[in-house]
């Protein structure tokens, strides 16, 4: 069956996975507190934001699938990666 999400944002979650440690496949996305089930640092966010901020600004249909007013704006595309994160990231430990 194929995913209700979108090719890039499996492509944004996928990396996500990664920084952790998580294996993509096994997350249950449908779950509403899938998020709440593995966490990462401050470093590891920072380091995910500048990932996704390069991956959006370079990568036009990836801008078109995740922003409302699809733009390479470099304000356009940090706050969208800021909300993607604030979103659907996992939780912060110190």
């Amino acid at each position: 069956m194929e995913s209700p999400l979108g090719k890039y944002v499996r492509e944004i979650l996928k990396e996500m996975c990664k920084v952790v440690g998580a294996n993509y496949d096994d997350i249950d996305f449908k779950d509403d507190n899938w998020f709440l089930k593995h966490s990462w640092t401050q470093v590891n966010e920072d380091g995910f934001k500048k990932w996704l901020i390069y991956y959006l600004t370079n990568n036009t249909p990836a801008r078109n699938e995740i922003m409302h007013f699809p733009t390479k704006r470099k304000v356009s595309v940090k706050k969208t990666a800021e909300a993607f994160i604030w979103n659907y990231g996992w939780k912060t430990t110190c």
